[in-house]
């Protein structure tokens, strides 16, 4: 297994989409092989916790956009599926991500060297949602926003210790 750099868009974004902003950002000629495969009824599966549609079938949208990313020849590959089984709640609902395990998303992820962090940053930027840079490290998704004027918000780490040198107290975060 690869390391890969990962993202997460928010709500059902089209292959069609994401092929269009690829080729206006880096490859007029890049080309999607994505395809639709049905798994089967809703009613032979009981692992399902939320419907994007009511076909009463998992559907799955899948494949490789391919493009050249102005160095290499690169593979984008695409997941949309209509069933969310909240895969890892618990898990990322501990580091306050549990809104984008429960969110309709997209999946992209695109082999991890080049330009892979600033061309996924960018495609989530576009659309929104949630980027993973490195899928070998310990740093989980973080969410991508932009601010007023179109630029992304920078993400910035802490640690606790980090806050209570900084501070000299205990420090009470409030929203």
């Amino acid at each position: 297994m690869g390391v890969e750099t990962k993202g997460l868009l928010k709500g059902k974004v089209d292959h069609e989409e994401v092929l269009n902003f690829i080729q206006q950002k880096y490859d007029i000629n890049a080309k999607s092989h994505v395809e639709l495969t049905n798994y089967g009824l809703d009613s032979e599966c009981d692992w399902i916790k939320e419907k994007y549609d009511n076909t009463g079938k998992r559907l799955i949208w899948s494949g490789f956009i391919w493009f050249y990313d102005g160095e290499k020849r690169r593979s984008l590959f695409y997941c949309y599926a209509n069933r969310n089984a909240y895969c890892n709640l618990e898990y990322y609902a501990e580091i306050g991500l549990a809104d984008m395990v429960k969110s309709e998303t997209t999946y992209l992820s695109i082999d991890c060297y080049g330009l892979s962090k600033e061309i996924m940053k960018e495609i989530v930027t576009h659309f929104g949602g949630w980027i993973d840079e490195n899928s070998y490290d310990d740093e989980p998704y973080y969410p991508v926003f932009k601010n007023a004027d179109g630029t992304i918000k920078p993400v910035i780490r802490v640690t606790m210790e980090e806050i209570y040198e900084r501070f000299g107290g205990v420090v009470i975060i409030t929203k």
